[in-house]
Formats: C-alpha cells, structure tokens, sequence
C-alpha cells in the first residue's frame, strides 16, 4: 500500500483546502522544467516546413532536368520515382532536424555539455 502524504484531507478533514506536500523549491523547480517555449516551437515548424519545401524543390528540379525527351535517353519510371522517394525521405530527415535544431536553440535551456542521461 502506498504512503499517504501527511495532509488534512488525508487525515478524514475532507472540507479542508487542498495542502501539497510539495515544497515551494521542489514546485519552482518542476514547473521551469515543463516549461515550453512555444515561440521556438512555432520557430522550428516554420524552419522545419520551409527547409522541406526548399530540399524538395531541388529535388523535382534534378529529376526534371534527368528528363530529356526529345533524345529518348530519360531514365525509366521505376528508378526515376525510386530516386524521387529516397530524396523525399532524406529531405523529410534533414528538414526534421533543421527544425529540431533551431527549435532547441531558441527555446534557451541551459546547455549541458554532458551527453542526456550521464549521472555525474
């Protein structure tokens, strides 16, 4: 059974005010970590969308100029949408991490320099 915090509504007062045996400190600390930054948010989705938009119009920009059908020398259908699907990944990747990148470097989290997770 797990330990009751010590409060009146847990001593049978059920008409008494919510108390939280949360320190003042511990609930500071708690709500500066949950914290979003909503402006990076916003930030890295404009980056993320943008970067994607501009990656694929490169991409439908080399696929077209593979294209040459006045000579009949263009690739075949099945590696020409094979090609465009890996780029589309790709670009979906690095898109993804442009936004990832910008959104945490605006959202001004102290920076550790140890990797996430590595207990001192």
């Amino acid at each position: 059974m797990p330990v009751q915090p010590d409060t009146p509504r847990n001593r049978g007062d059920y008409d008494a005010p919510h108390v939280s045996p949360v320190t003042p400190a511990e609930e500071f600390r708690t709500v500066m970590i949950n914290r979003i930054s909503w402006a990076a948010v916003l930030a890295g989705v404009v980056v993320a969308l943008v970067v994607q938009l501009l990656l694929n119009m490169l991409g439908i920009g080399l696929g077209a100029a593979t294209l040459d059908p006045a000579a009949g020398n263009s690739p075949a259908a099945s590696s020409l949408s094979m090609g465009a699907a890996i780029w589309f990944a790709v670009a979906g990747i690095l898109a993804a991490l442009a936004g990832g990148y910008t959104a945490g470097r605006l959202a001004g989290a102290p920076k550790d320099p140890r990797p996430p997770g590595m207990a001192s």
